[in-house]
């Protein structure tokens, strides 16, 4: 048979039937077995950082019920009083009186009750107060009552405990020593937790979620920097070091959940955002990078909104623009041409300085606050090479002006600073200093017996012949000091109301023949303040005045021609667009002259004229300003600790 015998066939249906058996069992056992899932990577959601308005950002004004916002406001009598507006109905309740000012306010938690300090009108000594009010405007409640408390201004108050029991504290004391300190708000002593025998200690304290431990940061070797953080038992006990690194370390705030902190630290050469798991007051693990370059950070603590309850992170930092420029004067027509960006990127508030040969630019480059450093940097005017000297042990003096001067020599700079991690005995160092343009060497010439006080020292600038440096002690006086024999003579005093103007693009100026130094005279206290453009003689007499200007418009930025017969200027616009323009007045008197240079949106902050008087190097840019950011979705999923 073709197909093979019936015992052949029977053989061959019998396979196929344990095949197709053996198919099915395979198809039944596939589906009662469930089918595995497709495997897929958990899903990374991208981190968002963005800038917002401050309409957008959280507010520590408003009431948890966001029923009431606080506000502060002056009084016209140099008093400032704190208010609080009803959002509902905007009824305005005072929630402070009398002469004298509040100032560093926070907010209870449950958004019921202020505490703020409180002190005397501002000039007078008296009473410094720690004091706590509602905000349905009942009676003050007196925290601390201190004499030996310096102004104000220098004290800081961080916030309330999660159950509203504590106050937190940064006291500062007239032996310039600083205090953490815990204020119990139901009465009682207060408790230190930390002194440190340096003033000025604008460190960061935050309780943990659970009111248990206080976070804060300081610098352990005294000064301003480094920076680490540490955490210490509201209850007592020794305090934990968390984060110990060569580099600052600010503290900003715990993450929602309580189980991280959250601190920038500038360890990679700019701001990043770093995380450290803390368990029952111990870091169990390593700190970790969670976001790289934030902005800068606000010196004293005010960077930190705080985080929110979907674990996003708003803060504050600073920002502005500053460019060296660089301006030819025609001497046919003594107008000057359209101006050629040098240099961008300066530090805020700084000028430029022209050396007596010539050869050389100075001007800075970075922030220069407490916690970054800065480089003083050194042009060559003939090919433009830079080069920088990094001054680690100097920062600038609060918010004025960084102004370098040459020495007649060309060897050294002068500047008002501070010592970051000054020693001696007046703990807090503003004062002069010489930098060594080869070395970068730093050598104190005087200090300021008290930094903020009337005899701070602002705005020097050499005699021609080096013996002898002129100082501003703004408002009372301009002196000059003999560097041989350190003595002082004053060479000009101003009758009340005027003062000589202190702002840091008002600089004293000595002529190229040093017979004369400019100086820019002020009315703060008429209807319309006024500016003028002053010469006084070096030996002393009296000042002569130039040119002079009202709001909205003010006079700033003396600069001598090398002839010593006249004197250029900046005359600045204020308003929502200011502008500039560059004006040149005889020193004899007679009238200005426009330059034939303005510039619009830009503040001026330098200028400085070249020994050939043909070449104008100015810097220009904004007024510091503060922005609000945001970061979201930017914590990693936190790792177990066994790992």
């Amino acid at each position: 048979m073709a197909n093979g015998t019936r015992e052949e066939l029977q053989a061959r249906r019998g396979t196929r039937n344990k095949i197709a058996q053996a198919l099915l069992c395979s198809t039944l056992l596939a589906c009662a077995r469930p089918a595995p899932l497709p495997t897929r990577e958990t899903a990374k959601i991208a981190a968002q950082h963005y800038q917002v308005t401050e309409a957008e950002a959280p507010t520590p004004w408003d009431t948890s019920r966001g029923r009431y916002r606080v506000y502060a406001e002056e009084n016209g009598a140099g008093d400032e009083h704190l208010f609080s507006r009803d959002l509902a109905s905007g009824d305005v309740r005072p929630l402070t009186a009398g002469p004298g000012s509040a100032g560093g306010t926070v907010l209870s938690p449950d958004g019921k009750r202020i505490a703020y300090v409180w002190g005397p009108p501002q000039g007078q000594p008296g009473l410094i107060e720690i004091r706590i009010v509602g905000t349905d405007g009942s009676v003050p409640r007196v925290l601390l009552s201190d004499t030996n408390v310096t102004p104000i201004s220098r004290q800081v108050l961080h916030e309330w405990s999660p159950d509203g029991k504590y106050v937190a504290a940064t006291v500062h004391r007239k032996d310039r020593s600083s205090q953490l300190t815990l204020f119990p708000v139901a009465g009682g002593s207060a408790r230190v937790l930390k002194t440190v025998k340096t003033e000025f200690q604008w460190n960061r304290m935050r309780f943990s979620r659970d009111g248990r431990f206080v976070a804060y940061d300081l610098s352990a070797e005294g000064g301003w920097a480094p920076r680490d953080i540490f955490l210490v038992p509201v209850d007592g006990g020794s305090e934990t070091s968390l984060v110990r690194h060569p580099a600052n370390d600010l503290l900003l705030d715990w993450t929602h959940d309580g189980q991280r902190i959250l601190f920038a630290s500038n360890r990679s050469g700019q701001w990043d955002l770093w995380a450290m798991v803390v368990s029952g007051g111990q870091a169990p693990g390593s700190a970790e990078k969670v976001y790289a370059d934030i902005g800068p950070m606000v010196l004293g603590g005010l960077n930190t909104l705080g985080p929110r309850t979907d674990g996003s992170y708003y803060y504050r930092t600073d920002a502005w623009e500053n460019d060296v420029y660089l301006a030819t004067r025609d001497p046919a027509t003594d107008k000057l041409g359209p101006p050629t960006r040098l240099a961008g990127g300066v530090g805020h508030r700084t000028s430029p300085q022209w050396s007596h040969d010539g050869r050389y630019l100075a001007y800075v480059r970075g922030r220069g606050t407490a916690y970054d450093p800065f480089d003083l940097a050194i042009r060559l005017a003939r090919t433009g090479e830079e080069r920088q000297l990094r001054l680690d042990a100097l920062t600038r003096h609060g918010g004025h002006g960084f102004d370098p001067q040459w020495s007649p020599d060309g060897r050294f700079i002068l500047v008002d600073a501070r010592e970051k991690n000054y020693q001696g005995p007046l703990t807090d160092s503003q004062g002069l200093y010489r930098i060594d343009v080869q070395t970068g060497n730093v050598r104190p010439l005087v200090y300021a017996q008290v930094p903020n006080g009337p005899d701070r020292i602002d705005s020097p600038a050499w005699s021609t012949a080096g013996e002898a440096i002129f100082e501003r002690r703004p408002p009372t006086s301009i002196v000059s000091r003999d560097l041989g024999t350190g003595e002082e003579k004053v060479l000009y005093v101003p009758s009340p109301p005027a003062q000589i103007h202190h702002w840091p693009t008002s600089n004293l100026r000595v002529s190229p023949d040093g017979a004369h130094v400019a100086f820019v005279w002020t009315d703060a206290k008429s209807v319309a303040r006024t500016t003028a453009l002053m010469v006084l003689p070096t030996a002393g007499g009296q000042p002569r005045d130039l040119v002079r200007a009202q709001d909205p418009e003010t006079i700033s930025l003396p600069a001598w021609m090398p002839d010593s017969r006249h004197v250029l200027y900046a005359l600045r616009s204020s308003g929502e667009k200011p502008d500039f323009e560059l004006w040149r007045v005889s020193a004899g008197g007679g009238e200005p002259q426009k330059l034939g240079l303005k510039m619009d949106a830009l503040v001026p902050f330098g200028l400085s004229v070249h020994p050939d008087g043909t070449r104008i190097v100015f810097t220009a840019g904004t007024e510091q300003r503060m922005e609000v950011w945001v970061l979201k979705d930017f914590l990693p999923a936190l790792k177990s600790t066994s790992e």
